[in-house]
């Protein structure tokens, strides 16, 4: 904590450096939170992403931050905006979180599938993924989506019993 100033300083001057450096804003700004200047960092985060609008990490930290703050509907819209970023690893990390994060805040099923269901198009051999879009489709009424993927799913997977029950 003691040293948290200095590195404060430091990044500052390499932003000011190299304003297009996204390790050098990131750093700043996960700096700033660290040392509890919450105000500061969402500021440097903003302005990463302005800056630099390809930066899927800005906006997972951004996202990140405001999530702690208990702003989750505006961390799902930050988080959202990296969606069609052209990710090249991580991408059905970022969608579930996306999803986890519209399901504990917004309690917005069709928005948790839509995420999941981009998932699937990401990993579409993951009989885990399968099975848990086809119960979400099934709790959101969706039954003919539920059976197709709860098969994908159990043909996936067919040591999965479980499905087979749900299936019925």
């Amino acid at each position: 904590v003691g040293r948290l100033p200095d590195s404060i300083a430091q990044f500052e001057l390499a932003v000011r450096l190299r304003p297009d450096d996204e390790r050098a804003h990131l750093a700043l700004g996960t700096t700033l939170a660290e040392a509890g200047r919450v105000a500061d960092a969402e500021r440097e985060l903003q302005n990463t992403i302005r800056t630099l609008p390809g930066s899927g990490e800005a906006r997972w930290e951004l996202s990140t931050l405001l999530d702690k703050q208990n702003r989750g509907t505006e961390a799902i819209r930050v988080l959202e905006g990296a969606v069609p970023l052209p990710v090249v690893a991580g991408r059905t990390h970022l969608l579930f979180r996306v999803a986890d994060m519209a399901h504990a805040y917004l309690r917005d099923v069709e928005r948790v599938i839509a995420m999941m269901a981009q998932m699937m198009e990401t990993v579409p051999n993951e009989s885990g993924g399968h099975k848990d879009l086809g119960l979400a489709y099934y709790r959101a009424g969706h039954e003919n989506e539920a059976v197709i993927e709860l098969l994908m799913a159990t043909l996936l997977g067919r040591e999965d019993g479980e499905l087979l029950g749900a299936l019925g």
